[in-house]
């Protein structure tokens, strides 16, 4: 049984069981001590113990903070590659593309064509609201921040893509019968994933619509290029652009922005409106860039049950054949 995405049919490959799979998420997950470990003294040093939810904004300079709070995803992405590897035996390589190679223009293009989109959004909603908007570029605290930015944050987006877009998406794959289906399972874990972010506790969960809209453009996007590459730019550019750009009081990264934003309860359709347009826009620019076929490649079954019922009939034809074989030798004696 075989599937017509060779980037799901790569979940076949290597040893695979459902105690496998709870292993690797398992032992992944149990990676992000060490870094959680390596965090400590950075927030003991230079934090303020006591500043509770707020511990890594406490911390000074803010960019030492942010390397605090990304070095779990560095040692989640190293636990996420070996546990594959060892529980699988197959490569790590194979939760992200079905090739020999990480294509690192594809991964540029992603980051490029989201960046793009997200700087003209953030231009936009500038032109809309300029009274919410603050100038607060502090070129030290900026240039800083800057170094970190470009250094860790693409390993912390990269960790999480492998862990959804890639493994989970594989591994759900196995138990699926349609493709739409491990595709709405992984965005909605992805939009589960970031409840604990502060935007969540202050604007409630309508900021879903937010997470989970961009956990399904991601899948989109790997599963019509067979790759997770395309994801894995665009999630990092969209991280490093927030972190770099505008900073308000209930996000995410606490960082010395070009800008301070004051805070504003969403609405439901503006986060719908500013999450589909912009994934739209990006879907179809990379859909033209590399050629994908039929969107209704989203709807087809995952694994091709005629070849199955083909390979069981061949199967069976030979070991009749075999069986015969032994008949006529047992006559034949």
């Amino acid at each position: 049984m075989r599937s017509s995405l060779p980037f799901l049919d790569l979940a076949k490959n290597g040893i695979n069981s459902p105690f496998r799979w709870f292993k690797v998420e398992l032992f992944a997950f149990l990676w992000t001590i060490p870094g959680s470990i390596l965090s400590l003294p950075i927030i003991l040093l230079a934090g303020d113990s006591s500043a509770g939810e707020n511990i890594f904004s406490s911390v000074k300079p803010p960019a030492l903070g942010l390397v605090a709070m990304l070095l779990p995803f560095v040692t989640l992405l190293y636990g996420i590659c070996r546990q594959v590897e060892r529980q699988h035996e197959r490569r790590w390589m194979t939760i992200i593309t079905p090739h020999q190679h990480i294509n690192w223009a594809k991964i540029g293009m992603g980051a490029l064509v989201w960046g793009a989109i997200l700087l003209a959004d953030a231009a936009l909603q500038y032109a809309l609201e300029p009274e919410r908007y603050t100038w607060a570029f502090d070129p030290v605290q900026w240039l800083l921040l800057l170094v970190v930015a470009l250094a860790l944050i693409p390993l912390q987006a990269a960790a999480e893509e492998l862990a959804f877009r890639g493994y989970l998406m594989q591994t759900s794959a196995l138990v699926s019968k349609r493709v739409w289906q491990p595709l709405l399972l992984t965005s909605v874990g992805f939009g589960l994933l970031h409840g604990a972010n502060p935007e969540v506790s202050a604007y409630g969960w309508v900021t879903m619509i937010s997470y989970i809209g961009i956990g399904l453009i991601l899948g989109i996007a790997t599963l019509m290029d067979d790759s997770i590459e395309l994801a894995i730019g665009a999630h990092a550019a969209n991280n490093v652009l927030s972190a770099l750009l505008v900073t308000e009081s209930n996000s995410v990264f606490q960082t010395p922005s070009l800008f301070r934003v004051t805070s504003e309860q969403p609405r439901a359709l503006w986060l719908f409106l500013d999450t589909a347009i912009p994934g739209a826009i990006f879907l179809f620019i990379v859909a033209k860039i590399y050629q994908w076929g039929s969107w209704k490649r989203l709807l087809v079954p995952i694994w091709d049950t005629e070849e199955e019922l083909r390979e069981n009939a061949v199967s069976d034809s030979d070991d009749r054949g075999d069986g015969q074989s032994r008949g006529d030798e047992q006559i034949e004696g």
